[in-house]
């Protein structure tokens, strides 16, 4: 029988705080849901944005980084695979697709929690009228020494 290729990278932001559980075993399990946005254009022309929610998993070692440096909003990187589930619930059959994560990466920079203020603006630039000119003047390395004293700095 082929073997198959199950490989998926999203890039997105957390929907939630991580709900992390530990198992008989003594492993943990992190859950928690990535938002992802899109852009795409109607046949009229007109652009329209949508989101999609993903489940994610991490396992381990990995659940433990994710509940450690991850939050609500939080962007990250998740690398994993395909992993479907079905169980019984009031006489019906019910299943549901997710990814395993088998790598993630932190981006952005957000806040550590919603609680925290939101990082402050950086500072606008100089314009070229506020901004100073330095001349810089040709230097012979080989012919003369360096004093200390003679250093800006």
């Amino acid at each position: 029988m082929a073997r198959s290729f199950n490989q998926v990278t999203l890039i997105g932001n957390l929907t939630r705080d991580p709900e992390v559980r530990a198992i008989p075993s003594g492993d943990e399990v992190c859950r928690f849901s990535l938002a992802l946005n899109y852009g795409y254009t109607t046949s009229d022309g007109e652009t329209h944005e949508g989101v999609d929610f993903v489940d994610i998993s991490a396992w381990g070692g990995l659940a433990s980084i994710v509940k450690t440096y991850c939050h609500k909003g939080k962007q990250i990187l998740v690398s994993g695979r395909l992993k479907s589930s079905s169980w019984e619930q009031d006489g019906q059959t019910r299943s549901k697709l997710e990814v395993r994560a088998d790598n993630i990466l932190l981006l952005g920079n957000t806040p550590a929690s919603s609680n925290e203020a939101k990082p402050k603006p950086t500072p606008k630039k100089k314009t070229s009228q506020e901004a100073v000119d330095y001349e810089v003047e040709d230097f012979d390395y080989d012919q003369e020494e360096i004093d200390p004293q003679d250093i800006p700095f």
